[in-house]
């Protein structure tokens, strides 16, 4: 007798059921292979978690139908960080388990793959020693003595020369989830000459990912390197699992039950007794949690070190005061930082990094300066500059004309303008030198030799040593309804510093009074983590406190609201706008305790599994939201 996991989005349905092995397949029918059941008079697709002799199901049991594989791809440890990230997350098991298990592909499943072999060489850098303490801490994770770590990168170091560097002390047998493909290929291009490794991410072909995922599971290698969905990785016998700026967006999971990758190697660490490393340069919300708990021992640089071989730190404010209104922030280059880029030009190439992506990605009515909103969902229109394109970003409505709403004109003016219309303010205020743009659709790995002036979005800037950077539109950054936006955006501030070379220096156009600016100048950006964190936990919300957003019908969640247990808090339910919705169209907030965190997942996840039982409306739960 086999149980089986069926695929189903139906929440009632997220359990295991039993089924016969015909006699041919007795041999071949055994924990973590994919099979096909009939249920409901349909085949459905499904994972075999146990075998066992006998059942204890009152009625007489189907037939396992097809043997889609016999390749045993759910291992007992993945198995159980499924079954723990679907209970902490109030998700299913199989949606877990979907992300953790790539689709077969019957070609990949048939080559043969030789043992990894470790080429001898040895990184000669001293990266590591440059922190007090980090070479006793290694040392004892070869003895699996090793203890959880948050690193505080320095913004001068280049976090794939710092990560290949401890691979190469501990001869791989590490787990690396890094924010992106592009991370991920930089640090395979720095250990390939002394570690074979595999690569495992979504952006792989289908045939590549499912080799590359057989390479771990057949222990082919023992290094793995790979975006959020590697966290389920396979892995036998790691020495640790690191995870890099565990607070980028990239690093949770965008459908339910929105899991971060660095929750589940956190719970995956405890689960297996190997310890995390969380590397960043700016700790987020959660880390310092981690290490306020003393769950994890921080270790950074000397400060002294840091200043010592950090570049100088420019704000510049002093325009935007001046400005006749709000909306004339768009002519965004100040006389301070027009002069840095003067001088880094002249010697080499200047970063410069803006917020938003597009043409005029916020538009304003030039008559009353009322934000234009989709008529449709209420979202703030943007224009595009090839196509004009009028649509509407999130809902996609076509727009004939922009007239506002509130007095009639058709005339617009930028509130808050993106990389492409700021790569034409650069190229006019710097006609004798090339200007290149680089964004999430069009992303450049290098730039040319020759000086330049290269525009960038977050995340997106090409890896190069610049003369000097300028910082566009602080407040922006700053402005973001995201709860973690203030650490975001000193993360990313420090990842765009530390691509200037020491001897030059870096401009950040906003407040210069703002703590979390100077906090960049201090460099010292810890501090916004901490004081964010103590906002939260006095307002009892995330991470000192288990939140959970419950999305749904406003009926439904006035019930849930008044059905609660008296340990927890709720707030709402609020109106949601938008598309696409499916009913869920109110938000409820719901906090509980740490110490409840469990029963509150609990109790919401049977509160949805008792709606799909009965077929009323469809309900989403967020545990901990990023943008809380």
């Amino acid at each position: 007798m086999a149980s089986v996991a069926i695929d189903s989005p139906l929440p009632h349905l997220d359990k295991f059921f039993d089924y016969l092995i015909p006699e041919k397949m007795l041999t071949e029918v055994s924990p973590g292979v994919r099979v096909r059941v009939k249920f409901h008079g349909r085949r459905v697709d499904g994972l075999v978690v146990a075998v066992s002799a006998s059942s204890n199901h009152p009625k007489s049991l189907s037939e396992i139908e097809i043997l889609v594989s016999g390749e045993p791809v759910l291992t007992d440890r993945v198995k159980n960080l499924v079954q723990v990230v679907a209970s902490r997350t109030a998700g299913s098991f199989m949606d877990i388990a979907k992300v953790a298990i790539p689709p077969r592909h019957a070609r990949a499943e048939k080559k043969t793959m030789t043992p990894h072999q470790t080429l001898g060489q040895k990184l000669e850098t001293n990266l590591l020693a440059k922190f007090p303490g980090l070479l006793e801490h290694l040392e004892l994770l070869k003895t699996g003595k090793g203890t959880n770590l948050v690193v505080d990168l320095p913004a001068h170091m280049l976090a794939e020369d710092w990560i290949a560097e401890l691979i190469s002390f501990t001869n791989g047998n590490l787990l690396a989830v890094l924010p992106d493909q592009f991370d991920c290929e930089r640090l395979i291009t720095k250990i390939s000459p002394f570690q074979d490794s595999a690569l495992i991410s979504a952006h792989l072909s289908p045939e590549l990912r499912y080799t590359q995922f057989l390479k771990t599971l057949r222990s082919k290698t023992n290094t793995v390197i790979g975006t959020r969905n590697a966290a389920f990785a396979p892995m036998n016998n790691p020495l640790a699992f690191l995870v890099l700026d565990d607070g980028d967006d990239l690093l949770t999971s965008l459908q339910a039950p929105y899991w971060n990758a660095r929750d589940v190697l956190a719970w995956r660490a405890d689960l297996e007794g190997v310890p995390l490393i969380l590397v960043s340069r700016a700790r987020s919300i959660e880390v310092s949690f981690l290490v306020e708990s003393q769950w994890a021992t921080a270790i950074s640089v000397d400060r002294q070190y840091v200043r010592e071989n950090s570049v100088k730190i420019l704000t510049t404010g002093d325009d935007f005061d001046l400005s006749r209104d709000e909306y004339a922030k768009s002519a965004r280059i100040p006389e301070k930082a027009f002069k840095s880029i003067q001088k880094g030009i002249a010697i080499g190439s200047v970063l410069i990094v803006t917020p938003r992506r597009g043409y005029l990605a916020v538009i304003a009515c030039a008559s009353c300066k009322e934000i234009v909103r989709c008529t449709n969902c209420q979202a703030p229109m943007a224009v595009e500059k090839t196509t004009k394109d009028r649509s509407c970003r999130r809902c996609g409505k076509l727009h004939m004309s922009l007239e506002c709403e509130n007095c009639g004109s058709a005339e617009i003016r930028a509130v808050a303008v993106g990389v492409e219309r700021t790569v034409e303010e650069f190229g006019k205020a710097f006609p004798r030198n090339r200007v290149l743009q680089s964004n999430g659709d069009a992303r450049l790995e290098s730039i040319p030799t020759e000086n330049c002036l290269v525009i960038s979005t977050p995340g997106a800037e090409p890896i190069a040593e610049y003369s000097a950077a300028v910082i566009l539109d602080a407040h922006t950054w700053l402005s973001r309804p995201d709860g973690n936006s203030r650490v975001k955006a000193i993360r990313q501030w420090m990842h765009a510093a530390s691509l200037v070379k020491r001897s030059g220096e870096v401009v950040i156009v906003g407040n210069p009074d703002d703590y979390v600016i100077q906090s960049l100048v201090r460099w010292d950006p810890n501090s916004v983590g901490e004081r964010i964190l103590a906002e939260r936990t006095q307002a009892r919300l995330a991470p000192s406190a288990r939140t959970a957003e419950v999305l749904g019908d406003n009926s439904a969640l006035l019930e849930l609201k008044d059905n609660l247990p008296n340990w927890t808090i709720a707030w709402g339910p609020v109106t949601r706008t938008g598309i696409n919705l499916r009913g869920r169209t109110s938000a409820l907030l719901v906090t509980a305790p740490k110490n409840k965190s469990d029963e509150l997942v609990k109790y919401l996840r049977a509160w949805q599994v008792a709606r799909s039982a009965k077929r009323e409306a469809p309900t989403t739960i967020k545990i901990d939201p990023d943008d809380l």
